[in-house]
């Protein structure tokens, strides 16, 4: 079991390396568009070519950003999968498989199950040594659990707006007065600050959660993500 536990230690760590690289990028089918997303599928640059105005029309700019989005979300998962499905080696499987099962003596001092029917012993969350404030958290719990928190941020810059939803990019609106006299590289750092609004409106969604979760006596999933880099 030990080495099957280590097996899949290192086919994590495989997979976290094969994200932590280079950035994942995507373009539009214009190519106008370069999204370069991090290894948990934020963005970390906007680029816009010089030429997009010949690329597409100006009321296109926000489809593309969010077809550029999908294409370098789907290079991401790729890699991932690639990395997942990637052949590991057999000998620690074969050893696990034929590892001599525990010995009588592992075995007496293994502990006694509980008898048939028997309620297991349950530790409350830390800090409620009273039934009536587990009461209160549990129907705090039910709350959170009948309507969780939403999962979208829209963000806004001066002249962007940027919704995302549960990580994806699902909409972008530019003001088409100033994105008809912006350059591209003022539009393309605009479409970043929006994201980066987004993205700290959903941090902080998540930050609720994990309170909640540590209330509970749990500890939140870790966030594996970078910081977002300013470009």
């Amino acid at each position: 079991m030990d080495e099957l536990r280590r097996d899949a230690a290192a086919l994590a760590a495989r997979v976290a390396g094969s994200l932590a690289g280079a950035a994942h990028s995507g373009h539009d089918a214009s190519g106008a568009v370069r999204i370069d997303l991090d290894r948990a599928g934020r963005v970390t640059a906007v680029h816009v070519a010089a030429s997009w105005r010949t690329a597409l029309p100006a009321d296109r700019l926000g489809a593309a950003v969010v077809e550029a989005f999908s294409d370098a979300a789907t290079r991401r998962l790729a890699a991932w999968a690639e990395a997942a499905t990637a052949p590991t080696p057999r000998a620690a499987w074969a050893e696990a498989a034929t590892a001599p099962r525990a010995t009588r003596a592992e075995a007496a001092t293994a502990p006694t199950p509980p008898p048939a029917g028997a309620l297991p012993a349950v530790s409350g969350p830390a800090g409620l040594a009273h039934p009536g404030e587990l009461l209160a958290l549990l129907d705090e719990v039910a709350a959170f659990v009948a309507a969780p928190p939403t999962q979208e941020a829209i963000g806004r810059s001066a002249h962007a707006t940027v919704t995302v939803r549960s990580g994806d990019v699902v909409a972008v609106d530019v003001d088409p007065r100033w994105l008809a006299r912006a350059e591209c590289a003022e539009v393309a750092a605009e479409l970043l600050r929006a994201l980066n609004t987004a993205y700290r409106m959903l941090a902080e969604l998540a930050a609720g959660a994990d309170g909640l979760l540590r209330r509970l006596g749990l500890d939140p999933p870790a966030d594996n993500g970078q910081s977002q880099e300013q470009r």
